[in-house]
């Protein structure tokens, strides 16, 4: 037998014993990780009662948000202890599941501790997504009501919204001070939804259903609701009164468009807004470039197909006439309209189900369910919109129309609209992403509009490559609806950061997509109390689409499209850069 020189056989000695101590260190720093992970978490939840709702969990029932300034304060002391806490990590020694997360999760605390200077720079009050109405939807739609004690908590909940209403003005007020104030349109609308809100008394409907389901004895029964009512009197009421109160107030010294630009370090804010809703460094002047560049695109895509749909006119305007006027891409506005809306919506959800099965291998268990917009943010929300499922599948994902102003519901529009929202769009990337039980957590309810969005605009894309656009007519809706994210890298960019008017960007969106005024005017609102958010669809879309052609260039034979939706829908939402480096690994597993 050959000897092996003392040397090489230390060599080996020393190579075996660090290859058996690796998995120790490894199995130690991938704990380590998921400790924090859970720490922090866990955390949350204690923090923000809301979210552990939202979650299916039950701890801190009775009890709202703190969303004070000092609680947001506190958040970010808490966040800088846990980017010190996770420089502790050995990141060599963690596995690839626990690289990805430590860099996701790193990204998310390093992002919004770059946002700790414009903190004072959101709304918390708007049209689309304020404070005040977000607390509706969550107490109709997520908080359950399964026994007496969950019954007793909802009451709880009434009773605490003077306070967190009043959270609110203090938020208000210190923006006024700081020159950061809503525009007067989003003030206006929302004093709408408040008055709704009053009107309709949303809230005691829903607890009255919510408590008939329950089958108790009548006295029991009538106790609730009378203490129900007696919360919303002294609480829901007076605190709903005193915040439109200030917003009538503020209001009059609003100012009547409230780009970025207008704000404190404007341009410096609006950046920052880019690179957080984008997860890219692209800069304002690279997106508008980009967005005219699609927009020319697609406007030929569509000229091409309107040409065997009759059209027979030589140029946009006419187009633009042509569509507006003929019955076939319109519902009317009445009830006629909203009810076929509603149920093509629901013809068009249960369809796609049938077909999912042709392009994802892991489908999502939880339910999806069209409702219409409830009546009290009927007239300032969105035409559509998802809200996630909780992850025991208890609250449904749901998928809202707007039926308030049919001429803004297109025909044409209707199915992409579906494919969007619902599946397998937001359905489809949100509830995986909750299900997966070996998903780090915060993991589970992150959102990033860039691969939120963008997945949802790939759906859009999907659903044509599927053959699900049989009729001409809602191919045309898919382009449609592409060519108004690409227009919205445009005038996003124009509003915030080259100083565009409302007039020059309703006048350019007149002229570039098809979209009517009063759907023109709602969009541009949108854009304005949301900086940057409208720029995600479109580039997170081409990144999705860039990193699937760069997988089946690799590939080649092998690239099959379910296991690479199944792969990039089971990570839940990431930023891109993250998102293109993780399939990449996985492209070059997949060739070995």
């Amino acid at each position: 037998m050959k000897r092996i020189p003392l040397i090489i056989f230390c060599i080996i000695f020393v190579g075996c014993y660090s290859v058996q101590r690796s998995p120790s260190l490894n199995e130690t720093e991938n704990k380590k990780l998921a400790d924090i992970f859970s720490r922090s978490y866990e955390e949350d939840l204690k923090l923000k009662p809301m979210l552990a709702t939202s979650m299916g969990r039950k701890e801190g029932y009775g009890r709202l948000n703190d969303v004070s300034e000092e609680f947001d304060t506190q958040q970010f002391e808490i966040l800088k202890k846990r980017m010190k806490e996770l420089e502790t990590i050995r990141y060599a020694f963690l596995g690839d599941e626990e690289k990805l997360s430590y860099d996701f999760y790193k990204y998310l605390n390093q992002v919004e501790l770059e946002g700790e200077k414009f903190r004072y720079h959101t709304y918390p009050i708007n049209q689309m997504s304020g404070l005040h109405s977000e607390l509706i939807s969550f107490m109709t739609n997520r908080h359950l009501i399964e026994s007496i004690p969950d019954a007793e908590a909802y009451i709880s909940r009434l009773m605490g919204f003077h306070l967190y209403l009043r959270q609110i003005v203090e938020k208000l007020k210190t923006r006024k001070v700081k020159g950061v104030v809503a525009p007067a349109f989003a003030l206006e609308k929302s004093i709408g939804d408040i008055k709704n809100i009053l009107s309709t008394a949303v809230l005691l409907t829903d607890f009255k259903e919510k408590i008939r389901k329950l089958n108790l004895h009548e006295k029991e029964s009538n106790s609730l609701i009378a203490r129900a009512e007696k919360a919303v009197a002294e609480s829901v009421e007076p605190g709903f009164k005193d915040l439109n109160s200030y917003l009538d107030v503020l209001k009059k010294s609003a100012p009547k468009e409230g780009a970025a630009w207008t704000l404190p370090r404007g341009y410096a804010f609006y950046d920052y807004s880019l690179r957080e809703k984008n997860t890219t460094n692209m800069t304002a002047e690279e997106i508008h470039q980009l967005g005219i560049a699609e927009v020319g695109t697609i406007k030929k895509e569509i000229l091409l197909l309107m040409s065997t749909l009759g059209f027979r006119g030589k140029n946009w305007k006419e187009l633009n006439t042509y569509i507006k006027t003929n019955p076939k891409f319109n519902y009317s506005n009445d009830d006629k309209g909203r009810k076929e809306f509603l149920s093509d919506s629901e013809r068009v959800i249960k369809n796609m189900y049938n077909k999912l099965g042709e392009v994802f291998g892991v489908l999502p268990r939880a339910p999806l369910e069209v409702r219409p917009v409830e009546p009290y943010r009927i007239h300032s929300a969105g035409l559509a919109f998802y809200e996630e499922p909780t992850p025991d599948g208890k609250v449904p994902g749901l998928y809202y129309v707007n039926l308030g102003n049919m001429e803004q519901a297109t025909r044409y529009e209707m199915e992409a609209l579906a494919y969007h929202e619902g599946i397998p769009g937001h359905h489809m990337q949100i509830a995986i992403a909750r299900e997966r039980k070996d998903l780090a957590q915060f993991r589970q309810y992150k959102w990033l509009s860039a691969f939120g969005e963008g997945w949802g605009l790939y759906a859009e894309r999907l659903t044509k490559e599927m053959g699900m656009y049989t009729d001409p007519v809602m191919d045309l809706g898919r382009l449609t609806m592409e060519l108004w994210r690409a227009a919205r890298l445009v005038v996003d960019t124009g509003l915030h950061a080259k100083k565009w008017s409302y007039k020059k960007t309703k006048d350019w969106m007149l002229e570039n997509t098809l979209g009517g005024e009063v759907e023109i005017d709602s969009s541009i609102q949108r854009y304005l109390v949301l900086p940057g958010q409208a720029t995600a669809y479109t580039i997170g879309m081409r990144k999705i689409l860039e990193i699937r052609e760069n997988a089946k260039k690799k590939l080649g034979a092998k690239f099959d499209l379910k296991s690479f939706h199944d792969e990039l829908l089971r990570q839940g939402t990431l930023p891109l850069a993250i998102l293109e480096s993780h399939m990449a690994k996985w492209s070059d597993k997949q060739t070995r």
